[in-house]
């Protein structure tokens, strides 16, 4: 009997393996398509890439090109950045000063007006007086010099001959 189970044994190993050897080749055949279909994907899918890969190309080089000149670009704004705070700070501090000019020219322009008024009150005014005065003065010679000299009319008063 052990031959038998020997003889059995090599039997199902031979079914097995042929089994196999069939399941193998139904893959094959059912799967080859398969297969194709998607090496023919991938191949489709290189030629993609590669094409991709030929746009891109410029692309990255013209990116590469761009941060290499924006970076002086960028500096430079940085520069005139800090320049420009600077100057608007010192604008700000000198009008600020020009300000306290104005202030002060206002104030000297407040104190010219005052004396001018007090000047006028104090000068002008006994001017006008000593002026009515010479003027009144002088109609009085003018008067006695006529009178004097024979002519012995009315002198005009307030400019009316009578």
């Amino acid at each position: 009997m052990h031959e038998f189970l020997e003889v059995t044994l090599y039997v199902m190993a031979i079914l097995a393996m042929f089994t196999f050897a069939v399941l193998c080749l139904y893959l094959v055949l059912k799967l080859g398509p398969l297969v194709r279909q998607i090496q023919s994907s991938l191949a489709r899918t290189q030629e993609t890439l590669e094409i991709v890969g030929e746009k891109v190309e410029p692309t990255v080089r013209y990116m590469s090109e761009l941060k290499r000149e924006l970076v002086p670009i960028l500096r430079n704004m940085q520069e005139t950045t800090k320049t420009s705070i600077s100057i608007s700070h010192k604008v700000d501090t000198q009008l600020g000063k020009t300000g306290e000019i104005v202030d002060e020219i206002a104030g000297i322009a407040e104190r010219v007006s005052n004396l001018e008024r007090d000047f006028e009150d104090r000068i002008v005014e006994p001017i006008r007086q000593i002026g009515t005065v010479v003027t009144s003065t002088s109609r009085a010679v003018k008067t006695f010099a006529n009178v004097m000299a024979g002519d012995q009319s009315e002198p005009p008063r307030n400019g009316i001959h009578k």
